[in-house]
């Protein structure tokens, strides 16, 4: 049996649509508001408005419209096909192509397909695709997606995506995307993604995401990240960036720097900037002869630390520079702390570098309202490619060679005081 070539198969599946479309159209109910006056128009030709079967025609509204230039009616039941431009004074329902624009002066019910740019002036209801910008006067509800900018005089009921920018003057409910920005002025409730700044003048339920910044005038409830910054006054989920900032946070903050003005939340950070809670300076020591300067901020249940120090007093002298987070559990005249901390840059033996990983279980003890003395063990992990750590303890849990690494596992012991600024 001979097959069809694939280009008459297409061409068919594409003639079946339209001859379904013209169907539709021709079958449905007549007298739809506004249309009081209008001729009706099985088929229609034209070169340009004033070249067509329909000029001098009261509101020609059509089923079937091919435009070889342009073609302009008051409405459109059916398929409509332009070379350049297809303008509906009224509403269009059904299918729009042009090689350039169509415009609909009212709501749009199907497709609107353009090379350029795509209009409705009122309400979306179906699909706006173009090359370059796509328009709804009001609310979109279905999909709008362009190479440039897709813009909502209302609300989003569905998706925008773009290449440039995505607008919905109101909430967006569904999702809402582009390469560049992504603007909601009331809200979203779905998805917010951009490739550099996504901004929702109210709240966020759902994600809100952009590579370099996502900014909520009102609550997130969910997730907020950002490769650079995150913003909102209130969030209730988790907000992820190099710098995270929120007036009050009840989940999670995980970044270089948070900042929040209620101790509630938890973040995870180097620096913690949480209104109410003191920052704390200690100085540490431990069974390997470091010692240490400790920074450590946080809220009322997690902190960051940024320690500098070594084996300063010890032979070989080292330097380290460590970074961590812990979890802080306060009781009612003490606290428990654990912690996890690398210390980098740890030259060890003689001349050997190296890094030492340490999971810290610590007791504190606060002595007044500034000064906490604390005490607790620790498990440590060595790994290094150039020294064996024989330096920093003379027992192991655990030492051998792992993919050429020289790796040393051994409890210790850990102590200090902090000062509470």
């Amino acid at each position: 049996m001979t097959r069809n070539p694939p280009a008459w198969t297409g061409a068919r599946v594409i003639l079946a649509f339209l001859l379904f479309c013209f169907a539709r159209a021709v079958c449905a109910e007549q007298g739809l508001p506004g249309d009081s006056g209008c001729t009706y128009h099985s088929v229609t030709l034209s070169l340009i408005p004033r070249v067509s079967t329909t000029h001098g025609h009261s509101r020609p509204l059509a089923n079937l419209s091919i435009n070889l230039l342009v073609g302009k009616h008051f409405a459109l039941r059916g398929v409509e096909i332009g070379g350049i431009t297809n303008v509906q004074e009224s509403y269009a329902r059904g299918l729009q192509i042009a090689g350039i624009a169509n415009v609909a002066g009212g709501n749009v019910r199907g497709i609107q397909s353009a090379g350029i740019v795509n209009v409705a002036g009122q309400t979306v209801r179906g699909i706006q695709g173009a090359g370059v910008i796509n328009i709804a006067g009001n609310s979109l509800i279905g999909t709008q997606a362009s190479l440039i900018g897709c813009i909502s005089g209302n609300d989003v009921r569905g998706s925008q995506t773009a290449g440039i920018f995505a607008i919905a003057r109101r909430s967006v409910e569904g999702f809402q995307g582009s390469y560049v920005i992504s603007i909601s002025g009331a809200g979203a409730i779905g998805a917010q993604t951009s490739g550099i700044m996504s901004i929702s003048g109210g709240d966020v339920e759902g994600l809100q995401c952009a590579g370099i910044g996502s900014i909520a005038g009102g609550t997130i409830e969910g997730i907020q990240a950002a490769g650079i910054f995150a913003v909102a006054p209130q969030v209730r989920g988790a907000q992820f960036g190099m710098f995270t900032a929120a007036d009050s946070v009840f989940g999670l903050q995980v970044g270089f720097v948070n900042r929040s003005k209620r101790p509630e939340g938890y973040p995870v950070g180097l620096i913690n900037c949480v209104e109410g809670v003191p920052i704390k300076v200690g100085f540490v020591v431990d069974e390997s002869a470091g010692s240490y300067v400790e920074l450590t901020t946080g809220s009322l249940h997690t902190h960051g630390i940024v320690a500098l120090g070594g084996r300063i007093l010890a032979t070989p002298q080292t330097q380290a520079v460590g970074l961590g987070v812990g979890l802080h559990f306060q009781k009612t005249r003490h606290y428990w702390n654990i912690d996890a901390i690398t210390y980098g840059n740890f030259a060890a033996d003689s001349g050997g570098e190296g890094a030492i990983s340490a999971l810290r279980f610590v007791l504190g003890i606060p002595v007044n309202r500034h000064l906490d003395l604390f005490a607790g063990g620790r498990m440590n992990l060595f790994v290094s490619e150039t020294g064996t750590g024989a330096a920093l303890a003379p027992w192991s849990l655990y030492k051998g060679t792992t993919r050429g690494r020289y790796v040393r596992v051994w409890p210790g012991l850990t102590g200090g005081v902090r000062v509470s600024l």
